[in-house]
């Protein structure tokens, strides 16, 4: 596997006889303890030498690119200089020649600012289109490299780091590192283009221009403070957001677990909670970018200002008149480095978010890979040892001490949570193999996967299944995750669990065809099996056993001397004791028909085949809009700005900014022209600058008052904007987040999960700073514009001939852009969903990656992805170039124009020099004000897209009503007795789809237990899906206590007297506290009494243990006692477990099963099983098949009933027979 010069993968491993993995956090903590594991940077050399490798190596990637983009920089440094200094010489020729003929003198002035004005376009965009590929090749190395680091994980680098924390590192970290690029080059241009500037102010006004500079320079240290508390107010919003994302990704994982507990408002508390606490720092964050906006407008003309000032003040205000070549010279000087120093702050900006996201980042790559981690060895943590030695013998631990792993030859793993990922069956069997079809059908025979064939539709196995096998029922994920196991012919299979999740008779029959018969697929392989299923020992395929008592090897050998075994140890005696009477149990006399189904399984999926579809597309593709932004996105942002009042208001504001600072420009020109006479201006007369003191400072009280009242307009208005941004963000994001909790299950099994998250991290934090800024600055823009027309066209009507077709040449250039880059900036987005995605599924299926081998495919698709969206990216802003240089060159034409017709008609217009230096002036401003504008419009629109595909999610289909209506209100007291019966109910998932529940009738009585068996696929879960209404049924009722739950709503369905507890052991919850008691109903002592009573201890500590995502930081057994322990909390009337235990080892289900027959004798009790043993006792059995109740009622009565079928002398059969021709010595079971 080809590594990446970010990320590495170290392949020793060594693991002893007793391994418990308890990976170190960090390095730091490593060290501290003297030993030689920890964190170890990529590249090694600590978190700091990680860092700055990263840098280096970020370096080389983005140089090819970055370095020429720095000689365009140059050429637009010079040219942003020069262009003052010509139009400076075109005013002062007018000056020269009032009313005079200036055709000669002035005509090269003209066409040379012409000439520099389109040099300056041409490299500008050029330089912006190299920094872009420079970005792009950085971002697009950092998100493979980190993915590749996620493949290559160990569990000690998987410590404390959610799924949520990897999306935002590859979904916003790596698009900072990214942004940073665009203005990088300031670092340096920005210093030279002061010393030019100060150069070239020096020469004109003499010493006078220190104090203008001193002004701008001291801006410099303003900003820097103003964006570091910008990043220190960043810094701690993404740690928010961080918690945000993570509470998202645990919700999406786990959404079917939190609709069947009712925990959508625990959701929508907690992430609104921390939602807000991110908004409220984002609106600080957003003030203080409008205070940098601010600095950019006014930083020149408190520049100009100071330098003025000083200059008619410094010799009593007599000698140095100010002429209007100066004057609007020195102006165009200063304001040549207004937007250097605003991208400056920008830049700071952007490199303080990059070097957050930058050492975040490398962080992530400094958490150990494979064979980095050293692992204590300790017998303490015996509820997680097999996993552990499973680890060590996959290469995923190294234990210290002397022991270790020798292999040699092909291994493959079938884990106890199968990973199953979101393509068609058969590429999740093939797993990136050749296609072998004679081979390929014998391992679907064997894995009983024929009869779920003919259930999928015409598309057979190519029907894709969903993210994480959501289409499949566990035993179906299970199956595949065997056939993939085999089908790779493997010389070594480590089975984790497998047969726990499928019925007797289906794991019978898979049992015999892989490992118990001389003609199984899996004959010539070792196979090591980790099981719970205690009849397995006795099967002669049984080379050893190996029994693990508290991380310690207890005994190995055959079946026969561990029956006659007698440990002295009383742990080790009571498991060896439990082994023998579930042996015992298996292998009960019975009579029946003998022997389970061997030919698969018949039925619909529990909850999943009823689900597939006949075209073999599950995922829907995901729709985005065509062609231009709709009228409706823009208005949508407005509307949730504040409506009519913010656009007024803001309007208001902008009104006034603009007013006042073109009035500082017509003052600034009316001053020029008072050098030796008397000026009036709104009826108020000045005297020449010639009378000394007292003129000029009455000159520059006014000019100073402009200046104030431009500068408060234009913090209001930049304010205003902030805050309507806010509320936009709020409320759109607020809305999805409802939408997406009050979905139905259907919509999470046809939408990819990276897909949303994709809505709730890019797409969420470009709403919450991107767009709230492009909207500010687009307004701004627009304003600049309709005052450069305006004063142009006043001044010099003849402009309008040239203004207007530059105009429509511009709209026409904008639509046609408008044409093709909102579509690729959506593309750019939707591309970025199958990252998402694959990083979600590197996560959770890292471990049987590596072990098939195919690493380096999935890289391999990763890359293909992130070409994608690099590519797309990259047409994107080649878009914005294409528009943005034609804007730029039809700007210098307007240049052209203005300077032309003042050079030809000088002698006509007989125009004060001052207003001519103002046509100028705003002319040459128009080149900046197209761009501007341009690149606002374009980012806007690249921004609006994203409150788009929000919004959409507001919109997104509903279950029924929550709150129950006042006519159908329950009774405060029910549920009281618990008494269930469902009365001829029919289950469709979808229409079209055959019936997963057929006419299912029967009753159980308040209070007494119930078993439901019957093969898998034959609608077990379907009954929990029906009851629980995460499908609505489409006949019949379900009656509760008499009540019909289809009348009720859904809050009081689930959350009222209800209870469950699922196969899939996820929790919710920041804590242990808030997984067991989300809405603070019981005191600490009542839940500290619960988890006791479960064997989990009675530590006060434990309530604020932190949860990982999903509970991942818990073994399966553990979590399903903490779900116990909630239940025992709630005490509801009527307790379902969904096949709870089918991943537990023997004696916790033991436990479990005398738990509920003591502390819920008074509650109605239904178990969906696979083990036999399980619901021995219950008082009644419910056995179904095709959705329908074959057999129900209690032993006794079955018996008299169905003599000769029933299903518990079919299961026994099963478990207890034994492969007469099974090749000995080929499995070695572990056991607990």
């Amino acid at each position: 596997m080809r590594s990446s010069e970010l990320s590495r993968v170290l392949g020793t491993t060594t693991t002893g006889p007793r391994v418990v993995v308890r990976p170190s956090p960090s390095r730091a903590d490593a060290d501290a303890g003297g030993g030689g594991g920890g964190a170890v940077a990529a590249g090694g050399g600590g978190r700091r030498g990680g860092y700055r490798r990263l840098l280096r190596a970020l370096w080389r990637v983005a140089s090819p690119s970055f370095v020429p983009a720095g000689f365009c920089e140059l050429v637009v440094v010079i040219c942003g200089t020069t262009l003052p200094l010509l139009i400076r010489g075109l005013i002062r020729v007018v000056e020269d020649n009032p009313r005079g003929r200036i055709i000669r003198p002035g005509m090269p002035f003209a066409i040379s600012i012409f000439v520099t004005s389109a040099t300056n376009g041409l490299a500008n965009h050029r330089h912006r289109h190299l920094a872009t590929k420079a970005g792009a090749s950085m971002r697009g190395s950092l998100i493979d490299a980190m993915y590749e680091h996620t493949l290559n994980l160990s569990p000690g680098g998987r410590y404390g780091l959610s799924g949520g924390e990897v999306a935002n590192l590859v979904a916003v970290d790596a698009q900072k590192l990214y942004e940073v690029t665009q203005e990088g080059h300031l670092v340096w241009a920005l210093p030279l283009s002061v010393l030019l500037v100060s150069y070239f102010l020096i020469e004109t006004v003499g010493p006078s221009a220190l104090s203008g500079i001193a002004v701008l320079v001291g801006f410099v240290p303003i900003v820097e403070r103003v964006t570091s508390a910008m990043m220190r107010i960043r810094t701690r919003r993404v740690a928010h957001a961080d918690v945000r994302v993570e509470l998202v990704s645990g919700m999406l994982k786990g959404m079917r677990v939190t609709k069947l507990n009712n925990r959508e408002d625990d959701y929508l508390r907690r992430v609104t909670g921390v939602r807000d606490a991110e908004l409220r720092l984002l609106s600080k964050e957003q003030a203080v970018w409008a205070t940098t906006l601010l600095v950019m407008v006014t930083s020149p003309i408190l520049a100009t200002a100071a330098c003025f000032s000083t200059y008619v003040l410094v010799d009593g205000g007599s000698k140095n008149v100010l002429t209007t070549s100066d004057a609007f010279g020195v102006l165009l000087l200063f304001l040549a480095l207004r937007f250097p120093i605003n991208f400056a702050g920008r830049l700071m900006g952007k490199v303080g978010q990059a070097t957050s996201a930058a050492r975040r980042i490398a962080a992530f790559l400094d958490r150990p890979c494979r064979g980095d981690d050293d692992v204590d060895v300790d017998g303490k943590e015996g509820a997680r040892t097999k996993s552990t030695l499973l680890n060590g013998i996959l290469g995923e631990a190294r234990a210290v001490g002397s022991g270790r792993v020798a292999m040699s030859g092909r291994v493959a793993y079938v884990p106890q949570t199968p990973f199953v990922l979101n393509v068609s069956l058969r590429d999740n069997i093939l797993f990136g193999r050749p296609y072998e079809q004679e081979w390929y059908d014998r391992v679907l025979d064997a894995c009983c996967l024929r009869p779920d064939l003919e259930q999928l539709g015409r598309a057979g196995d190519m029907t894709e299944i969903g993210e994480r096998g959501v289409t499949l029922s566990g035993g179906q994920k299970q199956r595949v995750s065997l056939a993939r196991a085999t089908y790779a012919r493997p010389d070594l299979v480590i089975l984790d669990d497998p047969f726990s999740a499928l019925d007797s008779g289906t794991s019978g029959a898979v049992f015999d065809r892989l490992i118990g018969s001389t003609d199984g697929l899996l004959r010539e392989s070792a196979v090591l099996l980790v099981t719970h299923a205690s009849h397995l020992m006795t099967n002669r395929a049984v080379g050893r056993i190996l029994l693990i008592v508290d991380g310690r090897n207890r005994f190995v050998g055959t079946w026969e001397e561990l029956a006659g075994f007698a440990p002295d140890d009383e742990r080790a005696r009571r498991a060896v004791d439990h082994i023998r009477s579930s042996v015992r149990e298996d292998e009960g006399e019975g009579e029946g028909d003998g022997g389970g189904d061997k030919g698969g399984e018949g039925g619909r999926d529990d909850d999943g085949n009823g689900k597939m579809i006949e075209k073999g597309r599950l995922i829907q593709a995901e729709t985005r809009e065509h062609g231009l932004s709709s009228s409706r996105t823009w208005l949508l942002w407005f509307k949730r700005a504040g409506g009519l009042s913010f656009f007024l208001t803001q309007l208001f504001l902008m009104t006034i900014d603009r007013f006042a600072y073109v009035a500082i420009d017509f003052f600034l020109a009316l001053w020029t022209s008072a050098a030796d006479k008397s000026v009036t201006v709104a009826g108020i007369e000045f005297p020449p600058q010639t009378d000394g003191l007292s003129a000029q400072v009455q000159y520059l009280k006014v000019y100073w008052v402009a200046i104030l009242i431009s500068a408060s307009a234009t913090f209001l208005r930049s304010e205003w904007g902030v805050v309507g941004g806010g509320r936009a963000t709020r409320y759109v994001f607020d809305k999805m987040l409802r939408a997406v909790l009050r979905a139905p299950m259907s919509y999470f099994e046809t939408v990819p999960m990276g897909r949303i998250l994709n809505r709730f991290t890019y797409d969420t934090d470009v709403n919450d700073v991107n767009l709230t800024q492009v909207m500010s600055i687009l307004m701004i823009s627009c304003s600049w514009y309709v005052a450069g027309v305006t004063i142009q066209c006043t001044i010099l009507p003849w402009c309008i001939f040239v203004i207007v077709p530059v105009s429509v040449m511009y709209w026409v250039f904008m639509r046609h852009y408008r044409l093709s880059g909102p579509d690729l900036q959506r593309l750019d987005a939707l591309s970025r969903s199958p990252l998402q995605s694959m990083v979600s599924e590197g996560m959770e299926g890292s471990t049987s990656i590596r072990v098939f081998c195919q690493a380096e495919n999935f890289v391999n698709k990763f890359r293909e992805n992130a070409d994608a969206n690099c590519s797309a990216l990259l047409n994107f802003v080649s878009a914005q170039r294409w528009v943005g240089l034609r804007m730029e060159l039809l700007g210098s034409v307007v240049v052209l124009v203005s300077s032309v017709l003042v050079v030809c008609l000088n002698e006509v217009l007989k125009l004060d020099p001052g207003i001519i230096g103002i046509l100028i002036l705003w002319s040459a401003n128009f080149t900046i004000t197209l761009n501007f504008m341009v690149d606002a419009f374009s980012d806007a629109e690249a921004a609006i897209t994203a409150i788009e595909r929000v919004d959409a999610m507001a919109y997104l289909p509903s279950e029924k009503s929550m709150k129950t209506d006042d006519v159908n209100l329950p009774p405060s007291s029910w549920p009281k007795e618990g008494l269930l019966e469902f009365v001829d109910v029919s289950l469709r998932y979808r229409p079209g789809l055959p019936l997963a529940l057929d006419k299912l009738s029967f009753k159980i009585p308040a209070g007494k237990t119930c078993g439901v068996v019957g093969r898998t696929g034959a609608g077990k879960s379907s009954l929990a899906v029906a009851l629980f209404r995460l499908v609505e049924v489409e006949s019949g009722q379900i009656l509760l206590d008499g009540i019909d739950l289809g009348s009720l709503g859904l809050s009081d369905v689930r959350g009222r007297g209800m209870a469950i507890i699922p196969q899939d052991p996820f929790l919710a919850g920041a804590t242990i506290r808030e997984c067991l008691d989300p809405f603070g109903q019981h005191g600490d002592e009542e839940i500290l009494d619960a988890l006791a009573s479960v064997r989990l201890g009675k530590d006060k500590l434990l309530l604020s243990m932190k949860l990982e995502e999903g509970g991942s930081n818990f073994s399966v057994g553990e979590c399903q006692l903490l779900n116990l322990a909630r239940a025992l909390l709630s005490q509801p009337k009527l307790l379902v477990l969904d096949e709870a235990t089918a991943s537990i080892d023997g004696e916790t289900d033991a436990f479990i099963q005398k738990m509920l027959r003591t502390r819920f004798s008074n509650t109605t009790l239904v178990t969906i099983a696979h083990r036999i043993n399980t619901i021995m006792d219950y008082d009644l059995l419910l056995v179904m098949d095709s959705g329908r109740a074959v057999e129900f009622g209690s032993r006794l009565q079955r018996a008299v009933r169905y003599p000769r079928r029933s299903f518990f002398l079919r299961a026994r059969r099963c478990n207890g027979r034994r492969s007469p021709e099974a090749s000995p010595a080929s499995l070695y079971i572990i056991c607990q």
